[in-house]
Protein backbone atom coordinates (compact mmCIF):
# COMPACT_ATOMS: atom_id res chain seq x y z
CA UNK A 1 0.00 0.00 0.00
CA UNK A 2 1.46 3.33 -1.09
CA UNK A 3 0.78 6.06 1.47
CA UNK A 4 1.81 9.72 1.47
CA UNK A 5 1.26 12.19 4.30
CA UNK A 6 1.59 15.97 4.03
CA UNK A 7 0.29 19.11 5.78
CA UNK A 8 -3.05 20.32 4.48
CA UNK A 9 -3.27 23.35 2.27
CA UNK A 10 -5.32 26.35 3.33
CA UNK A 11 -8.35 25.41 1.26
CA UNK A 12 -8.27 21.88 2.65
CA UNK A 13 -8.57 23.09 6.25
CA UNK A 14 -12.32 23.43 5.90
CA UNK A 15 -12.72 19.70 5.39
CA UNK A 16 -11.59 19.19 8.99
CA UNK A 17 -14.71 20.87 10.29
CA UNK A 18 -18.40 20.19 9.96
CA UNK A 19 -19.63 20.83 6.45
CA UNK A 20 -23.07 21.04 4.91
CA UNK A 21 -24.72 17.74 4.01
CA UNK A 22 -24.48 18.71 0.33
CA UNK A 23 -20.70 19.25 0.41
CA UNK A 24 -20.07 16.10 2.44
CA UNK A 25 -22.17 14.05 0.03
CA UNK A 26 -20.44 15.50 -3.02
CA UNK A 27 -16.99 14.69 -1.65
CA UNK A 28 -17.91 11.07 -0.99
CA UNK A 29 -17.43 11.18 2.76
CA UNK A 30 -17.56 7.65 4.22
CA UNK A 31 -17.46 8.57 7.89
CA UNK A 32 -15.16 9.83 10.60
CA UNK A 33 -13.18 8.51 13.53
CA UNK A 34 -12.76 10.32 16.83
CA UNK A 35 -9.93 9.22 19.08
CA UNK A 36 -8.10 10.13 22.27
CA UNK A 37 -4.77 8.93 23.61
CA UNK A 38 -5.99 8.77 27.19
CA UNK A 39 -4.70 10.38 30.37
CA UNK A 40 -1.23 8.82 29.98
CA UNK A 41 -0.92 9.70 26.31
CA UNK A 42 -0.20 6.12 25.26
CA UNK A 43 -3.65 4.78 24.45
CA UNK A 44 -5.86 5.05 21.39
CA UNK A 45 -9.50 5.13 22.44
CA UNK A 46 -11.70 5.65 19.44
CA UNK A 47 -15.20 5.50 18.01
CA UNK A 48 -16.23 5.35 14.35
CA UNK A 49 -19.25 7.21 13.00
CA UNK A 50 -20.73 6.32 9.61
CA UNK A 51 -21.81 8.95 7.14
CA UNK A 52 -22.36 6.83 4.04
CA UNK A 53 -22.44 3.20 5.06
CA UNK A 54 -22.71 2.03 1.46
CA UNK A 55 -19.19 3.32 0.83
CA UNK A 56 -17.78 1.50 3.86
CA UNK A 57 -16.78 -1.54 1.88
CA UNK A 58 -14.62 -4.40 3.20
CA UNK A 59 -11.79 -3.05 1.03
CA UNK A 60 -12.05 0.37 2.66
CA UNK A 61 -12.21 -1.09 6.17
CA UNK A 62 -9.14 -3.21 5.52
CA UNK A 63 -7.17 -0.27 4.16
CA UNK A 64 -8.33 2.02 6.95
CA UNK A 65 -7.01 -0.38 9.57
CA UNK A 66 -3.69 -0.52 7.70
CA UNK A 67 -3.54 3.28 7.64
CA UNK A 68 -4.07 3.59 11.39
CA UNK A 69 -1.45 0.91 12.06
CA UNK A 70 1.04 2.62 9.76
CA UNK A 71 0.55 6.01 11.38
CA UNK A 72 1.06 4.43 14.79
CA UNK A 73 3.99 2.10 14.10
CA UNK A 74 5.77 3.03 10.87
CA UNK A 75 8.60 5.40 11.81
CA UNK A 76 8.77 6.74 8.27
CA UNK A 77 5.56 8.66 9.08
CA UNK A 78 7.04 10.16 12.22
CA UNK A 79 4.90 8.17 14.63
CA UNK A 80 2.15 10.72 14.24
CA UNK A 81 -0.38 8.49 16.06
CA UNK A 82 2.09 6.45 18.15
CA UNK A 83 1.52 8.43 21.37
CA UNK A 84 0.93 11.99 22.52
CA UNK A 85 4.63 12.90 22.83
CA UNK A 86 5.31 11.66 19.33
CA UNK A 87 2.30 13.54 17.98
CA UNK A 88 3.42 16.77 19.69
CA UNK A 89 6.91 16.38 18.21
CA UNK A 90 5.47 15.78 14.75
CA UNK A 91 3.29 18.89 15.02
CA UNK A 92 6.24 21.02 16.17
CA UNK A 93 8.21 19.85 13.14
CA UNK A 94 5.32 20.78 10.83
CA UNK A 95 4.22 24.17 12.08
CA UNK A 96 2.81 24.97 8.67
CA UNK A 97 0.09 22.40 9.34
CA UNK A 98 -1.49 24.51 12.07
CA UNK A 99 -5.14 25.08 11.18
CA UNK A 100 -6.31 28.66 10.87
CA UNK A 101 -9.59 27.85 12.64
CA UNK A 102 -8.01 26.31 15.73
CA UNK A 103 -4.83 27.49 17.41
CA UNK A 104 -3.99 24.05 18.85
CA UNK A 105 -5.25 22.04 15.91
CA UNK A 106 -3.07 20.73 13.09
CA UNK A 107 -4.20 19.28 9.78
CA UNK A 108 -2.59 16.56 7.69
CA UNK A 109 -3.69 14.80 4.55
CA UNK A 110 -2.95 11.11 3.94
CA UNK A 111 -3.45 9.70 0.44
CA UNK A 112 -3.52 6.20 -0.98
CA UNK A 113 -4.42 5.10 -4.48
CA UNK A 114 -8.13 4.91 -3.68
CA UNK A 115 -8.83 7.09 -0.63
CA UNK A 116 -7.97 10.39 1.02
CA UNK A 117 -7.87 10.71 4.81
CA UNK A 118 -8.10 14.12 6.43
CA UNK A 119 -6.49 14.20 9.89
CA UNK A 120 -7.25 16.94 12.38
CA UNK A 121 -5.04 16.38 15.41
CA UNK A 122 -4.45 18.17 18.68
CA UNK A 123 -1.28 17.40 20.70
CA UNK A 124 -2.72 18.80 23.92
CA UNK A 125 -3.91 16.32 26.52
CA UNK A 126 -7.50 15.24 26.15
CA UNK A 127 -9.14 17.16 23.37
CA UNK A 128 -12.03 14.87 24.29
CA UNK A 129 -11.03 12.79 27.32
CA UNK A 130 -9.56 15.56 29.44
CA UNK A 131 -12.64 17.68 28.94
CA UNK A 132 -14.93 14.84 29.98
CA UNK A 133 -12.76 13.73 32.92
CA UNK A 134 -12.42 17.30 34.14
CA UNK A 135 -16.14 17.94 33.92
CA UNK A 136 -17.05 14.81 35.88
CA UNK A 137 -14.42 15.61 38.52
CA UNK A 138 -15.93 19.05 38.98
CA UNK A 139 -19.43 17.60 39.30
CA UNK A 140 -18.21 14.99 41.79
CA UNK A 141 -16.79 17.80 43.91
CA UNK A 142 -20.15 19.54 43.88
CA UNK A 143 -21.96 16.51 45.31
CA UNK A 144 -19.47 15.29 47.87
CA UNK A 145 -21.23 14.27 51.07
CA UNK A 146 -22.53 17.51 52.49
CA UNK A 147 -23.97 16.23 55.75
CA UNK A 148 -21.88 18.25 58.17
CA UNK A 149 -21.87 19.31 61.78
CA UNK A 150 -22.75 22.89 62.55
CA UNK A 151 -19.93 24.71 64.24
CA UNK A 152 -19.37 28.29 65.12
CA UNK A 153 -16.08 30.09 64.65
CA UNK A 154 -15.52 32.34 67.70
CA UNK A 155 -13.31 34.58 65.59
CA UNK A 156 -9.63 35.42 65.73
CA UNK A 157 -8.45 36.55 69.16
CA UNK A 158 -11.69 35.55 70.83
CA UNK A 159 -11.31 33.54 73.98
CA UNK A 160 -13.30 30.31 73.75
CA UNK A 161 -16.03 29.90 76.35
CA UNK A 162 -15.11 28.04 79.49
CA UNK A 163 -16.11 24.41 79.34
CA UNK A 164 -18.91 23.44 81.63
CA UNK A 165 -20.26 20.02 82.42
CA UNK A 166 -23.24 20.54 80.15
CA UNK A 167 -21.26 21.91 77.22
CA UNK A 168 -18.74 19.10 77.45
CA UNK A 169 -21.37 16.43 76.98
CA UNK A 170 -23.62 18.29 74.59
CA UNK A 171 -23.42 17.03 70.98
CA UNK A 172 -23.12 19.52 68.14
CA UNK A 173 -26.31 19.44 66.07
CA UNK A 174 -25.96 17.81 62.64
CA UNK A 175 -27.10 19.59 59.53
CA UNK A 176 -29.38 17.26 57.58
CA UNK A 177 -29.22 17.74 53.83
CA UNK A 178 -31.99 16.36 51.62
CA UNK A 179 -31.30 14.79 48.24
CA UNK A 180 -32.95 17.77 46.59
CA UNK A 181 -30.67 20.19 48.43
CA UNK A 182 -27.58 18.12 47.67
CA UNK A 183 -28.22 17.82 43.95
CA UNK A 184 -29.94 21.14 43.26
CA UNK A 185 -26.68 22.79 42.08
CA UNK A 186 -26.39 20.18 39.30
CA UNK A 187 -30.03 20.54 38.31
CA UNK A 188 -29.53 24.30 38.06
CA UNK A 189 -26.58 23.71 35.73
CA UNK A 190 -28.60 21.33 33.52
CA UNK A 191 -32.25 20.53 34.13
CA UNK A 192 -31.89 17.22 32.28
CA UNK A 193 -30.12 15.99 35.41
CA UNK A 194 -32.28 13.58 37.45
CA UNK A 195 -29.88 11.78 39.76
CA UNK A 196 -26.48 10.36 40.65
CA UNK A 197 -25.20 6.79 40.43
CA UNK A 198 -22.17 5.40 42.26
CA UNK A 199 -20.72 2.02 43.19
CA UNK A 200 -18.22 2.23 46.02
CA UNK A 201 -14.77 0.93 45.17
CA UNK A 202 -15.26 1.32 41.41
CA UNK A 203 -14.92 4.10 38.86
CA UNK A 204 -18.69 4.47 38.56
CA UNK A 205 -19.55 7.82 40.12
CA UNK A 206 -21.56 9.91 37.67
CA UNK A 207 -24.59 12.13 37.14
CA UNK A 208 -27.59 10.54 35.42
CA UNK A 209 -29.62 12.37 32.78
CA UNK A 210 -33.10 11.95 31.29
CA UNK A 211 -34.47 13.35 28.03
CA UNK A 212 -37.89 11.83 27.20
CA UNK A 213 -38.10 13.88 23.98
CA UNK A 214 -34.58 12.94 22.79
CA UNK A 215 -34.08 9.40 23.97
CA UNK A 216 -30.37 8.91 23.22
CA UNK A 217 -29.19 12.49 23.45
CA UNK A 218 -26.62 11.82 26.19
CA UNK A 219 -25.23 8.81 24.37
CA UNK A 220 -22.99 11.30 22.56
CA UNK A 221 -23.30 14.54 24.53
CA UNK A 222 -21.56 15.81 27.65
CA UNK A 223 -23.18 17.30 30.73
CA UNK A 224 -22.64 20.70 29.07
CA UNK A 225 -24.52 19.44 25.98
CA UNK A 226 -21.41 19.38 23.82
CA UNK A 227 -20.55 16.46 21.52
CA UNK A 228 -18.76 13.77 23.53
CA UNK A 229 -17.85 10.16 22.80
CA UNK A 230 -18.07 9.55 26.55
CA UNK A 231 -21.62 10.78 26.87
CA UNK A 232 -23.28 10.77 30.29
CA UNK A 233 -25.20 7.87 31.88
CA UNK A 234 -28.88 8.34 31.12
CA UNK A 235 -32.29 6.85 31.84
CA UNK A 236 -34.17 5.34 28.90
CA UNK A 237 -36.48 7.95 27.42
CA UNK A 238 -39.48 5.65 27.76
CA UNK A 239 -39.17 5.63 31.55
CA UNK A 240 -41.16 8.08 33.64
CA UNK A 241 -39.39 9.34 36.75
CA UNK A 242 -41.48 8.78 39.86
CA UNK A 243 -43.73 6.33 38.05
CA UNK A 244 -41.76 3.56 36.31
CA UNK A 245 -40.95 0.67 38.64
CA UNK A 246 -37.96 -0.26 36.48
CA UNK A 247 -35.54 2.46 35.42
CA UNK A 248 -33.22 1.38 32.60
CA UNK A 249 -29.91 3.28 32.78
CA UNK A 250 -27.34 3.22 29.97
CA UNK A 251 -23.64 4.08 30.10
CA UNK A 252 -20.67 3.58 27.78
CA UNK A 253 -18.02 0.89 28.24
CA UNK A 254 -14.93 2.99 27.51
CA UNK A 255 -11.59 1.32 26.92
CA UNK A 256 -9.90 3.63 29.40
CA UNK A 257 -12.07 2.02 32.10
CA UNK A 258 -14.29 5.05 32.60
CA UNK A 259 -18.07 5.43 32.55
CA UNK A 260 -19.87 2.05 33.01
CA UNK A 261 -16.80 -0.07 32.18
CA UNK A 262 -16.67 -1.54 35.69
CA UNK A 263 -20.14 -3.03 35.28
CA UNK A 264 -18.69 -5.97 33.34
CA UNK A 265 -16.72 -6.95 36.44
CA UNK A 266 -20.00 -8.23 37.87
CA UNK A 267 -19.39 -11.29 35.69
CA UNK A 268 -17.19 -12.43 38.58
CA UNK A 269 -19.22 -13.48 41.65
CA UNK A 270 -16.34 -12.41 43.90
CA UNK A 271 -16.68 -8.88 42.54
CA UNK A 272 -20.40 -8.97 43.32
CA UNK A 273 -19.69 -10.12 46.88
CA UNK A 274 -17.36 -7.15 47.33
CA UNK A 275 -19.73 -4.70 45.65
CA UNK A 276 -23.29 -5.87 46.37
CA UNK A 277 -24.75 -2.36 46.65
CA UNK A 278 -25.35 0.46 44.18
CA UNK A 279 -26.21 3.98 45.19
CA UNK A 280 -28.72 5.70 42.95
CA UNK A 281 -30.02 9.01 44.26
CA UNK A 282 -32.63 11.18 42.59
CA UNK A 283 -33.81 14.67 43.37
CA UNK A 284 -36.66 13.03 45.28
CA UNK A 285 -34.48 11.03 47.65
CA UNK A 286 -31.41 8.94 48.39
CA UNK A 287 -31.45 5.31 47.29
CA UNK A 288 -29.47 2.15 47.99
CA UNK A 289 -29.98 -0.81 45.67
CA UNK A 290 -28.79 -4.40 46.01
CA UNK A 291 -27.71 -6.42 42.98
CA UNK A 292 -29.94 -9.42 42.30
CA UNK A 293 -28.72 -10.54 38.85
CA UNK A 294 -25.98 -9.94 36.28
CA UNK A 295 -25.77 -11.38 32.79
CA UNK A 296 -24.31 -11.08 29.29
CA UNK A 297 -26.71 -10.39 26.46
CA UNK A 298 -26.48 -11.12 22.73
CA UNK A 299 -28.53 -8.48 20.92
CA UNK A 300 -28.58 -10.54 17.72
CA UNK A 301 -29.97 -13.73 19.25
CA UNK A 302 -32.16 -12.76 22.19
CA UNK A 303 -35.92 -12.34 21.88
CA UNK A 304 -36.18 -11.12 25.49
CA UNK A 305 -35.66 -7.36 25.33
CA UNK A 306 -34.51 -6.48 28.84
CA UNK A 307 -34.63 -2.76 28.08
CA UNK A 308 -38.27 -2.73 26.99
CA UNK A 309 -39.67 -3.10 30.51
CA UNK A 310 -40.54 0.15 32.32
CA UNK A 311 -44.02 0.36 33.84
CA UNK A 312 -44.75 -3.17 34.90
CA UNK A 313 -47.95 -4.69 36.23
CA UNK A 314 -47.61 -7.61 38.63
CA UNK A 315 -47.56 -10.35 35.99
CA UNK A 316 -45.07 -8.50 33.77
CA UNK A 317 -42.89 -7.65 36.75
CA UNK A 318 -42.69 -11.31 37.78
CA UNK A 319 -41.96 -12.33 34.17
CA UNK A 320 -39.17 -9.77 33.89
CA UNK A 321 -37.50 -10.78 37.14
CA UNK A 322 -37.74 -14.48 36.25
CA UNK A 323 -36.13 -13.91 32.83
CA UNK A 324 -33.30 -11.92 34.40
CA UNK A 325 -32.71 -14.46 37.15
CA UNK A 326 -32.62 -17.27 34.60
CA UNK A 327 -29.86 -15.48 32.66
CA UNK A 328 -27.86 -14.48 35.72
CA UNK A 329 -24.28 -15.76 35.71
CA UNK A 330 -24.60 -16.84 39.34
CA UNK A 331 -27.14 -17.06 42.14
CA UNK A 332 -27.06 -13.99 44.37
CA UNK A 333 -29.62 -15.44 46.74
CA UNK A 334 -31.62 -12.27 46.16
CA UNK A 335 -34.79 -11.64 44.18
CA UNK A 336 -37.47 -8.97 43.76
CA UNK A 337 -41.23 -8.99 44.19
CA UNK A 338 -43.91 -6.75 42.79
CA UNK A 339 -43.81 -3.48 44.69
CA UNK A 340 -40.00 -3.29 44.64
CA UNK A 341 -38.27 -0.52 42.70
CA UNK A 342 -35.75 -1.80 40.14
CA UNK A 343 -32.88 -0.31 38.20
CA UNK A 344 -31.46 -2.05 35.14
CA UNK A 345 -27.92 -0.95 34.25
CA UNK A 346 -26.73 -1.61 30.71
CA UNK A 347 -23.39 -1.22 28.96
CA UNK A 348 -21.59 -2.72 25.95
CA UNK A 349 -19.74 -6.01 26.40
CA UNK A 350 -17.60 -7.77 23.81
CA UNK A 351 -18.18 -11.48 24.35
CA UNK A 352 -20.73 -11.23 21.54
CA UNK A 353 -20.78 -8.96 18.53
CA UNK A 354 -22.78 -5.94 19.66
CA UNK A 355 -23.21 -7.57 23.08
CA UNK A 356 -24.35 -6.01 26.33
CA UNK A 357 -23.74 -6.55 30.03
CA UNK A 358 -26.72 -6.05 32.29
CA UNK A 359 -26.98 -5.62 36.05
CA UNK A 360 -30.35 -5.70 37.84
CA UNK A 361 -30.75 -4.23 41.32
CA UNK A 362 -33.67 -3.57 43.64
CA UNK A 363 -34.08 -0.71 46.07
CA UNK A 364 -33.40 -1.52 49.71
CA UNK A 365 -36.29 -0.43 51.87
CA UNK A 366 -34.97 0.89 55.17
Amino acid sequence: MALTVRPMTGTEHLYCYKQSMQIVSQTGCIGYLRADMGSDGKGFFHTWNDFNEKLKTPAFQSEFNEIITALQKDKSFGGILANRDSLAKYCREHGEARLTLGEQDFGFRADTEHYTYMLRVNPMKGMYAKESEGTFSELQELVKDTTTTATEDPGTGTKPPEETESSATEETPEVIVTAYEKYLPLYELNNDFIGWIAIEGTGIDYPVMHTPDKHDYYLKHSFEKKWSDYGVPYVDGNCVMGQSNNLVIYGHHMRNNSMFSDLVKYADPDFWREHPLIRFDTLEGFGTYEVIAAFRYDTYKEDFHYNWFYDLDEATFEHYVAECMERSLYDTGKTAVYGDQLITLSTCEYTYENGRFVVIAKKVVE
